[in-house]
């Protein structure tokens, strides 16, 4: 299961990360950087929207992949898995059950993170009371405070929709699964 896990995200992830690097190349970080392309021109317009494009991309590819992890638990090796996940996902009842499903639950998952690090926000002075004599660095323990709600808001989040969303789409695997005939 592992494997899997890591084999869909090397497939996925190279993608945005490359084309953010190579509009970076050509657009440059900053205003006074020196520029390969004109700022304004149609091409500086298309490289610079290109990260965005790539990880639209990206996320299309990742909910091709969803069905990967349950596929694996049935037995098939990473590869086959990623396969068997990508042949269910594009087809003409796959890919509208994939966004039903996935829709609803990145909804919840942001709604949990919002009211999971609302609810921490009381942890920003104590954390920056905690570790302010320990380093002796009170930026690093100003960070430190405004960090710790979003840290545990991200645990909170995980710990709840993480085992609703894998079972749910080990319940979809089984549905677009096709029904092997005895007889």
């Amino acid at each position: 299961m592992l494997f899997v896990y890591a084999l869909r995200g090397l497939i996925v992830w190279p993608l945005p990360i490359g084309v953010a690097a190579w509009a970076d190349s050509l657009t440059g970080y900053h205003l006074a950087t020196p520029l390969p392309l004109e700022r304004g021109s149609w091409p500086y317009v298309l490289v610079s929207a290109s990260p965005a494009v790539a990880l639209g991309v990206a996320v299309l590819i990742r909910l091709a992949l969803a069905l990967a992890p349950a596929a694996a638990a049935d037995g098939l090796g990473p590869w086959a898995a990623v396969r068997r996940s990508w042949s269910l996902t594009w087809t003409r009842t796959g890919v509208p059950r994939v966004l039903v499903l996935a829709l609803p639950l990145a909804a919840v998952a942001a709604g949990v993170l919002r009211l999971a690090v609302q609810a921490a926000l009381s942890l920003r002075p104590l954390v920056r009371e905690l570790l302010e004599p320990a380093p002796g660095n009170f930026f690093a323990a100003y960070y430190a405070g405004i960090l710790a709600p979003v840290v545990v808001g991200v645990l909170v989040t995980a710990a709840l929709v993480l085992p609703v969303a894998c079972t749910a789409f080990a319940v979809l695997h089984d549905r677009l699964r096709p029904s092997v005939r005895r007889g």
